[in-house]
């Protein structure tokens, strides 16, 4: 699948290894610099394995710094700083546990992050500033559940663990009593499309991205 095929079909990734879903459409732009999704597009990756052997939940696209963030839960049998023993992939997944990947536009690993009680992953943001990525993603994984009961926004740091606890971590709640958070970012607008489960049921919300960050 190409990247403009993504996009007309609306889909999520559900894939072990990056399989043939993205491209870029190059100067493929029109005023505003959106895409233009009628002309040709080319394959950008194919059979690329992020940094864990689970299942591919989703990824986003850094457009300034040209890399690609996929985030996956985290497969069992590791050991982090600070456990006693190896956790089982069960135990992750029903702790939120995820693993973030960074890698080239051509597949190429270039880091990787542990995530600890930030939910499934199911969407994720990039948000570019300068130099660095910031990621947007669900936290506050409900323990009844594993699925985030708010968002987060952090800078990507290679090879180190964030725990959702942190009290450096900022977890916005822009619904009250929802869980099942799962953030989009959409940088041209500056907006952030809130995808979340309240009262049973799956709901959508469009903000502005910097009311979010500042907590409105």
């Amino acid at each position: 699948m190409t990247r403009r095929r993504f996009t007309l079909g609306g889909g999520v990734a559900a894939a072990g290894a990056l399989g043939a879903f993205a491209a870029r459409a190059g100067a493929a732009t029109v005023a505003g610099g959106r895409f233009e999704l009628s002309v040709p597009s080319t394959q950008l990756l194919r059979e690329k394995t992020p940094h864990n052997a689970t299942v591919l939940q989703s990824f986003a696209f850094d457009d300034v710094g040209g890399h690609l963030y996929t985030v996956q839960l985290m497969q069992g049998g590791i050991q982090l700083s600070g456990e006693s023993a190896p956790v089982s992939g069960a135990d992750r997944a029903a702790h939120g546990d995820l693993c973030l990947t960074k890698l080239s536009l051509a597949g190429a690993e270039l880091g990787s992050m542990y995530l600890k009680g930030f939910g499934h992953g199911v969407a994720m943001g990039c948000e570019p500033v300068g130099s660095a990525a910031y990621l947007w993603t669900e936290s506050d994984a409900n323990p009844d559940s594993g699925y985030g009961r708010a968002i987060s926004r952090f800078k990507f740091a290679d090879g180190t663990v964030l725990s959702s606890g942190s009290s450096s971590l900022v977890k916005h709640r822009p619904v009250a009593g929802s869980t099942s958070n799962q953030p989009a970012v959409d940088m041209l607008n500056r907006r952030l499309l809130l995808r979340y489960r309240l009262g049973g049921e799956a709901r959508y919300r469009l903000m502005s991205l910097s009311g979010v960050s500042a907590g409105d």
